[in-house]
């Protein structure tokens, strides 16, 4: 950076050309930021996600957890929107956060996968997609998301909580639409229920 306290010459137009020629400078020179994009190694790297799902509303405390979701990364060093990733969640593996802290307290759990999931129809909850970008602090993928039977494709934006070249530990925070998936909310809770679900889970990921 030119030194302008040193400047011999204070006229207008010779103080101007040296501003011009700093931000030349700087065009030619950009500063760079020290941020990059996580490093790992090109492979398989699969691990279990543990998250919850929140149906809570004014009227009802409904939040749910889950912890054997298998989760999977094929990353390409090279091309890293060649990755492909995908989920799968045995829908039986979803459970109430403490007993009683769930949409239909009249009727038990049973009635969560019998009437409002159809667990017995649709047992899993799945995805599978590719990697769109990635940066220092996370990235986003493209996934199918198939719940009740109905396949939706979305974007996920995910941050990485830890990496080395080896593992890696993402989050997602999402939310899903249920009217998107043909889930039909009882007329006894409709009121009671949110459209509106917030997801969030984890996973960490280790290379196979």
């Amino acid at each position: 950076m030119p030194d302008f306290s040193n400047f011999k010459d204070r006229s207008p137009s010779k103080f101007f050309a040296a501003y011009v020629c700093f931000v030349f400078s700087l065009l030619a020179f950009p500063v760079t930021s020290n941020a990059q994009a996580f490093t790992l190694e090109s492979g398989k790297y699969a691990g279990k996600a543990g998250g919850s799902l929140d149906f809570s509303s004014a009227l009802i405390n409904g939040k749910y957890t889950f912890d054997q979701a298998a989760v999977f990364i094929e990353y390409n060093a090279a091309n890293v929107t060649a990755s492909r990733i995908g989920f799968r969640l045995q829908v039986t593996g979803i459970r109430p956060v403490a007993s009683g802290q769930w949409p239909f307290e009249a009727v038990g759990l049973g009635h969560f996968h019998e009437h409002y999931m159809e667990t017995h129809k649709y047992p899993t909850i799945s995805g599978l997609g590719k990697l769109v970008s990635i940066h220092a602090g996370g990235g986003e993928f493209s996934s199918s998301l198939k719940i009740h039977g109905v396949k939706v494709q979305r974007n996920f934006k995910f941050s990485v909580l830890s990496h080395g070249t080896d593992t890696i530990t993402i989050k997602v925070e999402t939310v899903i639409d249920s009217s998107k998936f043909g889930i039909k909310i009882p007329n006894a809770v409709k009121n009671k229920l949110p459209r509106n679900v917030p997801v969030t889970w984890t996973a960490t990921l280790n290379k196979q």
